[in-house]
């Protein structure tokens, strides 16, 4: 919950919106099981192939479950941790050391 306070101050809090609503909509359980994708190369058709996944996957979840897979709060926490992932990648690439073992495989280019 701490993370998720420390957000909305960091973040929301000059958004005018209720901060009890920002903070439960922040706060994400772990160990929940995740997808990474490590790719050769970064081509126009990569990336269409990859987005045209996601979107099918996210929108069939979605309609099994019954919810708006593309509501609002979901996008800005998957801005957030892209950004956090970017600058985690970025400050291994510098130290050439990295404890996350699939980012290390990344840069190490061996998949």
């Amino acid at each position: 919950k701490k993370e998720a306070v420390d957000l909305y101050h960091e973040k929301f809090s000059c958004s005018g919106l209720d901060k009890k609503l920002i903070i439960k909509n922040l706060m994400i359980k772990g160990n929940k099981p995740t997808n990474a994708l490590l790719l050769k190369d970064l081509s126009p058709e990569t990336i269409g192939m990859l987005i045209s996944f996601y979107e099918n996957k996210t929108y069939v979840l979605g309609l099994m479950s019954n919810i708006d897979s593309f509501d609002q709060w979901a996008v800005e926490i998957g801005k957030i941790t892209a950004e956090d992932i970017y600058k985690n990648i970025k400050s291994s690439k510098k130290s050439h050391i990295s404890k996350n073992s699939l980012l290390k495989k990344y840069l190490d280019k061996k998949f």
